[in-house]
């Protein structure tokens, strides 16, 4: 995983395909950009395939060559971004760009990412069926290549500030402090408190080897303000739902430390539970 710079971020991806779930991922972009002064690449990907008789009446023929399709599909995304700039960039002084790249989504994220060293991607989330297919593929599998930090936007959320952050934390040993320079900095720049939470399906009661890691904790996040909360609950989701709920967090963040930490979360349907029910942006980074 790239080294998240101490100065935080300078150049933002959001993919779009032009639904309002990557314009919710846009609104937040320009929001961290408004902060950040960073660079804002909207990226949209697409395959070659022949348009579908639903956008006939905008493309000349049902037929095209490799070519000639590759150029009609780019002049119809360029008329689409120049939507989305007029709805959302209007007034706006932020730094943004359009790209657009043949293939499938994650793969032209990953990509990108690394192409122009991205420092953090945001992604509109849209449940589309019904609760457990809350993220999208897409999502999901950028996520999982664990590339670039990754703040995934459920749908239907509006920002308002970050003051408010819980990073839910098994607390083992700091291995990459770096990791968490990123979190300092957004605490930072938002204004917001940071809560550190520790769920425990048994007591409250820190072992020796977590009570170690709290200390280390304590020397990471020196200068913010932070609180830290310990949790007895017998289900991951109800746990960190309750906590949400309770202590109105505007974002939740984890650090899936492997993979089998990060599939264990998802499988236990997180999304359905929590995400989809609160509303709450999360921000993956992983070590």
């Amino acid at each position: 995983m790239k080294k998240i710079d101490v100065n935080f971020i300078s150049r933002i991806l959001v993919p779009v395909d032009f639904l309002d779930a990557s314009k919710d991922a846009v609104k937040f972009a320009i929001e961290f950009a408004k902060r950040t002064r960073a660079k804002i690449s909207l990226l949209h990907a697409y395959r070659l395939i022949q348009p579908k008789i639903l956008l006939l009446p905008y493309f000349k023929s049902p037929v095209y060559t490799g070519p000639e399709l590759k150029n009609e599909l780019e002049v119809y995304s360029q008329g689409l971004f120049e939507k989305i700039e007029s709805q959302l960039f209007k007034g706006v002084e932020v730094e943004h760009e359009f790209l657009t790249e043949i293939g499938f989504p994650a793969q032209a994220i990953e990509t990108t990412v690394n192409r122009l060293s991205i420092d953090l991607v945001i992604m509109g989330t849209l449940n589309k069926k019904k609760e457990s297919e809350f993220w999208g593929s897409n999502t999901l599998e950028v996520i999982k290549k664990g590339i670039c930090p990754v703040l995934a936007i459920p749908d239907g959320a509006k920002f308002k500030g970050f003051k408010s952050i819980t990073l839910a934390s098994d607390y083992d040993k700091v291995k990459n402090v770096n990791v968490y320079t990123f979190i300092i900095n957004l605490a930072k720049t938002f204004k917001g408190k940071l809560q550190i939470l520790h769920l425990t399906q048994n007591d409250s009661t820190l072992c020796k080897e977590k009570l170690s890691a709290k200390k280390e904790f304590e020397k990471v996040f020196t200068g913010v303000d932070h609180s830290y909360y310990f949790k007895s609950s017998s289900d991951f989701d109800d746990g960190i739902s309750e906590h949400l709920d309770s202590e109105n967090t505007d974002i939740l963040v984890i650090i899936p430390r492997d993979h089998n930490y990060f599939e264990k979360i998802f499988k236990r349907n997180l999304t359905a539970s929590v995400l989809l029910k609160t509303k709450i942006p999360l921000l993956i980074i992983h070590e």
